[in-house]
């Protein structure tokens, strides 16, 4: 979920568009149910549990295969021959019945150049990997394909200035490869598997609630989604190759992620509304014809935020279970009501599956919402009035608190050793004098929940570094996964440790910088103006396992931070930091607390107006 912050708003502005609520669609025994998320099974898993799976309330799912595998249509060049088959193989092997409506999964992370004839050669790679995907949906007997155009990892295929050639090729000149490599994608698609369904997860929803959809000229218009949209401004271009070349029956669903905050009826008949017609200043007369006559609304209901599944407080928090599930029936109510046939559910910390955190309410609103869908009932109900009371008192719950304050000892004998010879065991006798921070807190965000891991910080300097050292407790040691994602029992799952230190002058809290450590080992360091990867500090670091803990000692040189060593009574603005994620337990905890607001990079603890002080003594 990329543009967290510009999405929410353009979210939150469905209800001020001032249009007429308009149904497309009415209920109907056509209207499908697909479910998609972090517990979306390999073809293998499916082939095996695919019995047990169908006793869940969905019309279908998606199936997805591990990553470096031709799913990754614009990344993998090499491909394991051995693999592509077994994918296949199992993909045909699947016994559907009760599922009708499934898919395959293709993602956006990208490893090609737009304007390479080589990379989009009809037998070139990428549409090699396209006609492949096409494949795995066609001999599994799914509707189609499910694209995920966000990418989380390497190059985003949509950001205009991180593209090759950038710096020589205008955005215009961008736009028309893009706009031509779309089509190719389509065609290449629809050549293997005619007359699919190519299930978008959003398509062009979100930059329609922004001032770009109001804007005739192409030019203006680029600009605006460069300057709003900047990570996906080229990815109207591809939509509108998608559309041109879309041919016979094949149907582009655009899933409509926004809808994963809609809290009242009006906002998923508003989105039809833009979806239909909001959208039409960013086609031209080629392309406008084919979308409209091939493209459908969908809508998205997300559980996680439904349900309080987060791991930030949000509206749900503060709902009983009786009001959250009033919540999923009315959104699944609405959102098959007003799609034209599909709507989809999305999950991240639960799992259907593996009947891992599911709410136990959660069935019985899905299907009570689909029965009286399926019957042309009303909802009987208006959820709005309930979610302006959760809001209001979560507002009021996070009410104030204050920053922390620290002095800061200075070194008094040998360095630390950090490094081959230290493995960052905090055994020194230069950590036994330290200043001690912690136990760390619960950021105010994260829901109600006790630390079963708990942290705590030492800190101490010299005239060349500051040190800090890190003790994290942590009850399974020995299954610390060190990889971001994993591909587990054919799911995904998330696995992610890392401790941080973020460091700002008092006096211009702005200039922060963050340096971190995964419990991988590998470097997390990010700076107010860009990505951790345009910023790579020189600094020491070492990480140990013990039976029950994990330990990082780092040594950052004041030159990092472009500074001299501080004087006696100077202040910086600090704070220290603890991300631990698991399938079924997560925690955000720091020393000084603060509020947990997501920002860019998403992995990042700052919030410089809430970062304490640390005085150098």
């Amino acid at each position: 979920m990329t543009h967290f912050n510009t999405r929410i708003m353009a979210v939150a502005s469905v209800a001020l568009l001032g249009m007429t609520a308009w149904v497309c669609a009415e209920a109907g025994p056509g209207k499908k149910l697909i479910e998609y998320g972090w517990d979306a099974r390999s073809p293998a898993y499916v082939v095996e549990h695919i019995r047990e799976m169908e006793k869940r309330p969905f019309d279908g799912i998606v199936v997805q295969t591990a990553p470096n595998s031709f799913s990754d249509v614009f990344y993998n060049k090499e491909l394991d021959d051995e693999q592509t088959a077994a994918y296949l193989k199992a993909m045909e092997s699947i016994q559907w019945e009760k599922f009708t409506d499934n898919f395959f999964m293709m993602y956006a992370r990208s490893n090609m150049d737009w304007f390479s004839d080589e990379d989009w050669a009809p037998d070139g790679w990428v549409l090699r990997n396209v006609r492949l995907c096409a494949k795995a949906a066609k001999v599994g007997r799914c509707k189609g394909v499910c694209f995920d155009a966000e990418s989380y990892v390497g190059l985003r295929p949509w950001w205009y200035v991180r593209q090759n050639h950038a710096d020589k090729k205008s955005f215009a000149e961008f736009e028309r490869i893009v706009r031509k490599r779309g089509s190719q994608w389509m065609e290449a698609l629809q050549a293997e598997y005619p007359d699919l369904v190519v299930f978008n997860l959003y398509l062009l929803a979100y930059p329609a609630y922004s001032e770009a959809r109001n804007e005739p000229d192409p030019v203006k218009r680029g600009e605006i989604m460069q300057e709003t949209f900047e990570d996906e401004c080229l990815w109207p271009a591809f939509v509108n190759g998608m559309a041109e070349a879309a041919r016979g029956n094949t149907i582009i669903v655009d899933g409509n992620e926004g809808a994963y905050y809609y809290d009242n009826a009006a906002k998923f008949s508003n989105s039809v509304q833009v979806m239909r017609k909001g959208v039409k200043n960013f086609f031209d007369s080629v392309s406008w014809p084919k979308y409209q006559q091939h493209v459908q609304p969908g809508h998205a209901i997300w559980v996680d935020n439904l349900c309080s599944l987060l791991l930030m407080r949000r509206t749900s928090s503060v709902m009983s279970p009786e009001e959250r599930a009033k919540w999923v029936e009315h959104n699944v109510y609405y959102a098959l009501k007003t799609s034209d046939q599909y709507a989809w559910m999305y999950v991240q910390r639960m799992d259907w599956w593996e009947d891992l955190r599911v709410p136990p309410y959660l069935e019985d609103a899905i299907r009570s919402a689909r029965r009286k869908v399926a019957d042309g009932e009303p909802l009987g109900f208006d959820i709005e009035p309930v979610c302006s009371r959760a809001n209001k008192q979560l507002w009021e719950d996070r009410g104030d608190f204050e920053p922390q304050a620290a002095k800061i000892r200075r070194l008094n004998g040998p360095v630390p050793e950090i490094g081959p010879s230290g493995y960052g065991t905090l055994d020194d006798a230069a950590w036994k004098n330290a200043t001690q921070i912690g136990p760390f807190v619960a950021i105010v965000e994260a829901p109600e929940y006790n630390l079963s891991a708990t942290t705590r910080a030492y800190v101490t300097y010299d005239d060349q570094n500051l040190y800090v050292g890190f003790e994290c407790k942590e009850p399974n040691v020995m299954k610390l996964c060190p990889s971001f994602l994993r591909f587990d029992s054919g799911a995904w799952q998330q696995d992610w440790d890392d401790v941080s230190v973020i460091l700002a002058p008092e006096s211009d809290r702005s200039a922060w910088r963050s340096f971190g450590v995964g419990a991988d080992g590998n470097r997390k360091d990010v700076h107010p103006d860009g990505e951790s990867a345009n910023w790579k500090p020189d600094y020491r670091s070492a990480i140990r396992f013990a039976k029950d803990q994990w330990s990082v000692e780092m040594a950052i040189p004041w030159r990092a931070l472009s500074r001299t060593t501080p004087k006696s009574g100077e202040k910086l603005a600090a704070n220290v930091a603890h991300m631990r994620l698991r399938w079924n337990d997560e925690q955000y905890s720091t020393w000084s607390k603060f509020r947990g607001r997501r920002r860019e990079p998403s992995y990042t603890r700052v919030e410089p107006e809430h970062l304490g002080v640390w005085v150098f003594e």
